[in-house]
């Protein structure tokens, strides 16, 4: 009710008796990409010798048989919905309650050895918690966040995230949200 609220207040959406209807979606996704950042969230970074495939395959293999809770976002989540970035990186995010353990695991796995700077291989753990999660799905027998936390991802990711934002907007999400490809440029 607080999040309607705000929306209602802003003028994102209207509140009728049928229920919650957004009027702006423009406005509520450009609004929300500003206040958002990828990085807030707690990232660990690390080296691992493997070809990208064979690491995300040896991850998602690793996250299975814990049990644990986890999706691609960034470009490994981008190449499963619509690839066109050529890139050594996998980010995903591990939910808090198996954070601790999915590291572990996932450090004997991959052999992976922690770096300060640079990796080929981040783990993060989402800023607010569970919100990364909402709406993930299996593409290609992977997890993967929603096309909304992808975007929102992306949007600030300084490595070819705008151009992929943009990609994802073409490639569905603009129409899933409604919007007219002309407006794809007012977002980025």
């Amino acid at each position: 009710s607080l999040v309607v609220r705000e929306l209602v207040r802003r003028r994102y959406a209207e509140q009728e008796a049928a229920g919650v209807r957004l009027i702006d979606v423009l406005g509520a996704l450009k609004d929300w990409a500003g206040a958002y950042s990828w990085s807030r969230n707690r990232l660990r970074s690390y080296v691992a010798p493997f070809e990208y495939e064979e690491m995300v395959s040896r991850a998602a293999a690793a996250l299975r048989e814990l049990d644990a809770g986890w999706a691609l976002t960034l470009l490994a989540g981008m190449d499963r919905v619509a690839p066109h970035v050529q890139h050594g990186q996998v980010h995903l995010y591990v939910r808090p309650a198996d954070f601790g353990r999915a590291e572990a695991k996932l450090r004997a796995t991959l052999h992976l050895e922690p770096v300060t700077h640079g990796g080929n291989f981040h783990l993060l753990e989402p800023h607010y918690a569970v919100s990364a999660f909402f709406g993930q799905r299996e593409v290609g027998g992977l997890q993967v966040v929603s096309d909304i936390q992808l975007y929102l991802d992306l949007v600030g990711y300084p490595v070819r995230g705008s151009e992929s934002a943009e990609m994802l907007l073409r490639s569905g999400l603009g129409q899933a949200l409604g919007l007219e490809p002309r407006q794809y440029g007012d977002l980025l």
